[in-house]
């Protein structure tokens, strides 16, 4: 039937006699009354029902239920492409996402061409949030500087070794967690919470022509009761850059403490390792500090040595990944007591 044909009929019926059924229409008006007195009713239920479970959502100490995971897209929080502060060009290969209810690991493979690769994280909480572990091809990954959580986005260079085209990355939530009790301190087994953490593999173009990272922090001549005894600086560039340094150094108490700072869109990947007369060796990296101030006597990492003789502190710093036209400025104190 075509729409002429439909309004004929129509014209048709309407001049027609009354139906049969005189009550007809008074039928139509009292169905259509009662369905909707249902539906009033109904909504009536459902506001009732959602009021009840708000209600009970916001009493103080009311249990909850974990997390929803199943609607969490991977990587929400961290773009598909950006510009560095420094002028590098990010451009995201592959996300991930873990959430406190959910699978305690994400992996991603992503291919390997030989441009640099980065892992990026961030999460919404403190620094006591336990940090995921990272694994490339189910070993794990070598850091300076973990990823923290309440830090923003922190990123971590991935080495891949000569030959390999294809790295899968493993993000392992399941281990026990970091305590990081300092902003400036290292990070010992605790028991902190599981964080939601948004993760991605990123690979970046460096800048068309090397960048001044800017001025390094300052090392204060005290710190609390102690005194500097000494320090060194400078600025690591290229693919495979290093540094050395020596201070000598006399402690009452038999201890030093060491302080580092550094700047530089990379200065998170810097690592310094010390000697102690040629042994003791300790690995650390440059702290975030809070509030981004001077260091405090917490944020010092302290070594033993022997009292009372004076001892040599050689220093040595490189980085893990690449510089390449992104060089990182670096100061490196060593603290005693008077």
């Amino acid at each position: 039937m075509t729409v002429h044909d439909l309004r004929e009929v129509l014209r048709e019926r309407a001049g027609a006699p009354s139906p049969g059924n005189p009550l007809r229409h008074d039928q139509v008006r009292a169905r259509i009354s009662r369905a909707r007195r249902r539906r009033r009713a109904a909504a009536t239920v459902t506001a009732g029902a959602a009021a009840a479970v708000l209600a009970m959502a916001l009493l103080p100490g009311a249990e909850r239920g974990p997390e929803e995971t199943t609607t969490a897209t991977a990587g929400e929080r961290l773009p598909g492409s950006y510009t560095s502060g420094d002028g590098a060009v990010y451009r995201r290969l592959a996300a991930a996402a873990l959430r406190p209810g959910g699978p305690a690991t994400a992996s991603v493979t992503v291919p390997a061409t030989g441009g640099p690769l980065d892992v990026a994280g961030v999460c919404e909480g403190s620094l006591t949030t336990a940090p995921p572990r990272v694994l490339m091809n189910g070993r794990p990954v070598t850091q300076a500087a973990p990823l923290l959580c309440g830090t923003g986005v922190r990123t971590v260079p991935l080495t891949v070794p000569a030959g390999v085209t294809e790295v899968t990355v493993t993000f392992d939530q399941s281990a026990r967690p970091l305590d990081c009790r300092s902003a400036g301190g290292g990070c010992a087994p605790g028991r902190g919470p599981a964080g939601a953490w948004d993760l991605a593999v990123y690979t970046w173009t460096p800048p068309a022509r090397p960048v001044d990272p800017g001025p390094v922090g300052h090392l204060p001549r005290r710190v609390g009761g102690l005194r500097l005894a000494g320090s060194a600086t400078g600025t690591l560039a290229g693919p495979a850059a290093a540094g050395a340094f020596t201070v000598r150094v006399r402690s009452r108490d038999g201890h030093v403490r060491l302080q580092q700072l550094c700047a530089g869109e990379l200065s998170g990947r810097l690592w310094f390792s010390y000697l102690v007369d040629g042994a003791s060796s300790v690995t650390t990296s440059c702290p975030v500090l809070a509030g981004g101030g001077e260091p405090a006597v917490n944020d010092l990492m302290e070594v033993p040595v022997p009292a009372g003789r004076q001892v040599t502190i050689t220093g040595r710093v490189g980085a893990w990944g690449p510089l390449t036209n992104r060089p990182v400025r670096w100061s490196a104190g060593v603290y005693a007591e008077d």
